[in-house]
């Protein structure tokens, strides 16, 4: 097992591009680490590549709220989440700002793991 893999099985391995399988707390939260260990900016580019595939699987979730006539608040919740995670691929890609970037990483699978 490589030292890179965390408790959990979290990849926090800066070098390579991760695949992205959900919108999730645990998928923002290991993008948050690798955010940290990403060194040189071909890391940086494969994070932001990585929030760009989170910001589709929240699209994805606000058009399936929006298809099947959730309720506004629910609407709402995917507006909200889809344009704070365009602010943090605004944070790494044009404000080169990694710490805010992973705290509000962090502070938002906060807010998804309190909301379920």
């Amino acid at each position: 097992m490589s030292a890179a893999l965390l408790a959990g099985g979290v990849d926090a391995r800066a070098d390579e591009l991760h695949d992205i399988l959900d919108c999730g707390p645990a998928t923002l939260r290991a993008l948050a680490l690798r955010i940290e260990a990403s060194a040189g900016d071909m890391e940086l580019i494969y994070r932001e590549t990585e929030i760009d595939e989170v910001w589709r699987w929240v699209d994805v979730g606000l058009g399936q709220a929006q298809h099947v006539r959730a309720a506004p608040a629910v609407i709402e919740h995917w507006r909200q989440l889809k344009a704070e995670v365009m602010r943090i691929h605004d944070l790494i890609g044009i404000d080169l700002d990694r710490d805010t970037a992973v705290q509000a990483l962090r502070a938002l699978a906060t807010q998804l793991e309190s909301a379920a």
